[in-house]
């Protein structure tokens, strides 16, 4: 039952954060962007890789579909969130800490679907 509480959880904050990448509905900061947010935006494309890679998650997440492939495609962009907001943005620290750590507890609970990456060898 836990698992499946934060499974929802987790697939709908990715699922609005990766719509809030291209419909813009939630407001954004009044203060100034930092460097590396103006250069994520610089690239064209990186802040919509972003957004869709959110948005595929959570819908993943929340179809209970394809849950540790979903897992691994946001692992890479928790712990950059999680690390901007250590060294860069320590404010807004707070709901990096819940989504990292919802991350963590999942990938934990379907640690049987990794066990084959940890192989050395391929049989």
């Amino acid at each position: 039952m836990i698992p499946r509480i934060i499974r929802y959880l987790m697939g709908f904050v990715c699922t609005v954060l990766g719509l809030n990448g291209f419909l813009n509905f939630l407001p954004m900061p009044k203060t100034a962007f930092p460097p590396f947010f103006l250069a994520l935006l610089a690239t064209g494309y990186m802040l919509k890789l972003i957004s869709t890679t959110l948005l595929v998650s959570g819908i993943l997440l929340l179809a209970n579909r394809l849950v540790p492939f979903a897992l691994l495609l946001m692992a890479p962009l928790m712990v950059n969130v999680l690390l901007y907001h250590i060294f860069l943005d320590p404010g807004g620290i707070g709901l990096a800490l819940v989504v990292t750590a919802m991350e963590i507890y999942l990938a934990w609970v379907n640690r049987s679907a990794y066990a084959t990456v940890f192989q050395p060898r391929m049989r």
